[in-house]
């Protein structure tokens, strides 16, 4: 819920806290009883010119077969590149065998064309690229040799001949992790290749029997040279010596003083409600106040950075933590009054008071209506109305969760049982109601601040459609790469797989729900116009949380506590390297704007509170590679729909 934040990932934490005071709460109340890929590449492409050139590049990926022994192997990849028939961006796949590429290959490949996109400024729409491909293989570590040809491509930068390179590709460009790598240095040989680039963190990885093998040794003794990369500004440098352009100035970004003073005014106000909220707290039974002790004492935390903030004249921040705190505090004094009505009152009232303090459809109505009678002035103006829409489409997602809980009620088979359902759902609602107040607060302190005015018929349905394909690309690499082998592993279905991921992260869960409110779930709020603009908020929420997913479970190989909680990553270096690029990709790109006297309040708010963040827990640290990456994500938006999003890249 942070200005720069789409709504899930900003509100992550306390929406964790809130589900797990239900279940705490309702205690309260009783007990009851293929061949994996890699790649190296070859080939050329011609200078880009502005139409779209139809030309190719060959790749070859590498990969390990788990055979006895494993052995490394590689296969002839051809990425083509050429205007598509009807102006769509198209990727496209051809095959020689039955079934030669798998989900996670496609998915890569996908993310591949939206990564290098978005990396070099190019048009949203009317390009086809076609992975050809020859042989079978499947896995996403062929990501971002995949990426470096699209880029190339695009650009029509030569690739050197001699450069190999294994690693996914993360949605902000990092290079990510993959498995295989001692096998994989056969593959080079095989390729005709003597330079290899692996991801950062890997030099030391396992072979099949758990031995740590030194792959740049390894690659020694096959004359081979082995390096590490961090991501695609590296890699490409590697592969092409040329620097992928990476327009405007890294530094300080501020806000101006008008939007200063309208987040000063709305984090006061918030701060006064959480204070209300603890005085109302206080008075109810001591049972209950004991219930709701840390989710206030968090709410009251979330004040104090507020306060330290505001302090350090960082205000967007400030507001953040405490619309953050609000958010706690009332969700902490309904749950109870809730509480106090069943145990005072009996079931039936409870219910009563249940069904009556949700009223989401209305409050979401009220909202749209709002923001779809709003018609945009300045490119500033654009900013906020994609920030609420992202927030209210998020309620919507969030309140689409909580009717999926409650409606398992009839399943329960206690009384205890159907009251935590209960009061999981009535608590994923209420929270909806908050995120619903938080749209309207980004809504009011970013619009009407002036700066340059909308030009033209801004492509906001173009725009939307791009990222909902992104973000589908991720959403389809995590239910492969990690659902799906988690399925495996425990040798249940891929449905009940996803049961429990949803159980257990609530990202995940908004992730799925956010999925129809796209398709469809919006449509009954809004026409046709409005809906580009909430689709296109809908679509980044998806995308940066949906990168969160990937960033947790694979690329970092997050280990959690019992609770959910991050404790440690695979390489602490990886993600203070991923925290360092997405941080200057925001200054970057924030400079582009303020060039043109474009005032990114809400991307702004983002930047700040990662910055505090990125200095706590390695589950903060997580969290402000989110709020970096929307940041990031939404002023590359407002530079696409304001006509300049390839400024600096030719």
């Amino acid at each position: 819920m942070q200005a720069g934040r789409r709504a899930g990932t900003s509100y992550h934490r306390g929406l964790a806290a809130v589900v797990a005071l239900a279940l705490v709460a309702a205690a309260c109340g009783g007990s009851s009883s293929k061949a994996k890929s890699s790649t190296t590449t070859s080939g050329v492409s011609t200078k880009t010119t502005n139409a779209v050139a139809t030309r190719t590049v060959t790749v070859w990926p590498l990969a390990f077969v788990d055979s006895t022994p494993p052995k490394g192997i590689s296969t002839r990849l051809d990425v083509q590149m050429g205007p598509s028939p009807d102006q769509k961006l198209r990727v496209n796949f051809s095959e020689d065998e039955v079934s030669g590429t798998g989900d996670q290959w496609r998915a890569a490949a996908w993310s591949a064309v939206t990564v290098a996109t978005l990396l070099t400024g190019s048009p949203l729409r009317g390009r086809q690229f076609t992975f050809q491909l020859r042989g079978r293989i499947d896995g996403p570590s062929a990501g971002t040799l995949m990426t470096i040809a699209v880029v190339s491509l695009i650009r029509g930068d030569k690739i050197k001949p001699d450069i190999t390179m294994t690693g996914t590709i993360n949605p902000d460009g990092t290079v990510g992790p993959v498995g295989g790598i001692p096998y994989k240095v056969q593959g080079v040989v095989q390729a005709g290749k003597s330079r290899m680039l692996i991801p950062i963190g890997q030099r030391n990885s396992p072979d099949n029997s758990g031995k740590n093998v030194d792959i740049v040794q390894e690659g020694r003794t096959r004359n081979i040279a082995v390096s590490e990369t961090a991501d695609i500004y590296d890699a490409y440098k590697q592969f092409t010596g040329v620097d992928l352009p990476r327009p405007g100035q890294p530094g300080t970004v501020s806000l101006s003083e008008r939007a200063y003073q309208n987040l000063k005014a709305k984090a006061d106000e918030n701060i006064a409600q959480v204070k209300s909220d603890a005085a109302n707290i206080n008075v109810l039974p001591s049972t209950i106040r004991s219930a709701l002790s840390s989710t206030l004492q968090q709410a009251q935390s979330e004040v104090t950075q507020a306060n330290k903030l505001e302090t350090e004249g960082l205000q967007a921040g400030a507001f953040n933590s405490a619309a953050q705190a609000a958010l706690s505090s009332s969700a902490a004094l309904k749950t109870g009054t809730l509480l106090e009505t069943y145990f005072t009152k009996g079931a039936a009232a409870f219910v009563t008071q249940l069904n009556g303090s949700v009223a989401i459809n209305e409050k979401l109505t009220a909202l749209f209506e709002t923001l779809k009678a709003f018609a945009p002035a300045s490119i500033s103006d654009v900013s906020a109305l994609i920030a609420a829409y992202a927030n209210g489409t998020d309620a919507l997602s969030l309140s689409n969760y909580g009717d999926n809980v409650l409606s398992t009620i009839k399943s329960a088979r206690t009384t205890t049982e159907a009251l935590q359902i209960a009061l999981k759902g009535a608590f994923l609602k209420e929270a909806a109601l908050g995120v619903i107040n938080y749209a309207k607060d980004v809504f009011d302190v970013g619009r009407g601040l002036g700066g340059p005015a909308l030009q033209g018929t801004a492509d906001v349905a173009g725009t939307a459609d791009f990222f909902r394909k992104a973000a589908e690309a991720n959403l389809t690499a995590f239910n492969t790469v990690v659902v799906d082998s988690a399925a495996n592993q425990a040798g249940i279905s891929n449905d009940q797989a996803t049961a429990r991921f949803e159980n257990n992260d609530l990202q995940y869960a908004l992730a799925n729900s956010s999925v129809d409110v796209i398709e469809g779930g919006i449509d009954k709020f809004l026409e046709a116009g409005a809906a580009d603009y909430a689709r296109l908020g809908a679509a980044v929420s998806l995308y940066v949380r949906s990168a969160g997913l990937l960033d947790k479970y694979y690329s970092l190989q997050a280990q959690l506590d019992a609770n959910g909680n991050v404790t440690q990553v695979f390489d602490d270096q990886a993600l203070s390297n991923a925290l360092d690029l997405a941080k200057t990709q925001v200054e970057r790109s924030v400079s582009l704007l303020t060039g043109r006297k474009i005032d990114p309040t809400i991307e702004i708010g983002g930047y700040e509170i990662a910055g505090i963040e990125r200095e706590g827990t390695t589950d903060d640290k997580l969290t402000a590679l989110e709020d970096y990456r929307s940041a990031f994500l939404t002023s590359r938006i407002i530079a696409y729909l304001a006509g300049f999003a390839n400024e600096g890249f030719n």
